[in-house]
């Protein structure tokens, strides 16, 4: 079983925890309800990314992270694509979007200015190795490829981690809260 030492991540655990509680406060204060909830996601996330990872699954790690940011860059396709219309898109123009391939996807964010030309090649990088492992058996994919698997799943968290200290670095200092739960779900 892999642990943080067998690993070269970027953020330790303690530097992970401090950006993950300072984000959260943050963005808890400066957002409305609706992003704070995106926000919370978007870390709780990342932590188990990094857990899949710290205990050595790449292969899920991959596939969940392939999932994450197939659903993450339908949405922010989605949002510029009626910034720049100035409208709200329709069914069918949604539909178009959230049926492309994963690798086109990934293109078309890149065309937008969603992702830079670093962020297009990890996902790039990422979604073949998902296609890898989902196209091979499991145990094997992972087994013949786990150094690689190892990096591309580090280097993908890292990227989610960098999008997170960006959003923390925009946070306004003004609004950080003294204590901070869960958000409370709607019954």
């Amino acid at each position: 079983m892999a642990t943080l030492d067998d690993i070269d991540l970027d953020f330790s655990k303690e530097d992970w925890q401090d950006l993950v509680d300072s984000i959260i406060i943050l963005v808890a204060g400066a957002a409305g309800e609706e992003e704070y909830s995106s926000a919370y996601l978007f870390v709780r996330e990342a932590e188990e990314q990094q857990s899949l990872i710290e205990d050595g699954h790449y292969a899920s790690a991959v596939i969940r992270q392939s999932t994450f940011y197939e659903r993450l860059l339908t949405v922010n396709v989605v949002d510029k694509l009626e910034e720049m219309n100035e409208r709200e898109l329709y069914g069918a123009e949604e539909g178009f979007i959230a049926n492309l391939g994963h690798r086109n996807r990934i293109q078309l964010a890149h065309l937008l200015g969603v992702v830079d030309q670093r962020e297009r090649d990890i996902l790039l990088d990422m979604a073949g190795w998902r296609n890898t492992v989902a196209h091979e058996w499991w145990y094997v994919a992972e087994r013949e490829n786990k150094e690689e698997l190892c990096d591309i799943a580090t280097t993908v968290v890292n990227l989610l981690c960098e999008s997170l200290e960006e959003l923390f670095e925009e946070a306004d200092d003004d609004s950080v809260l003294n204590a901070l739960d869960e958000p409370e779900l709607d019954e």
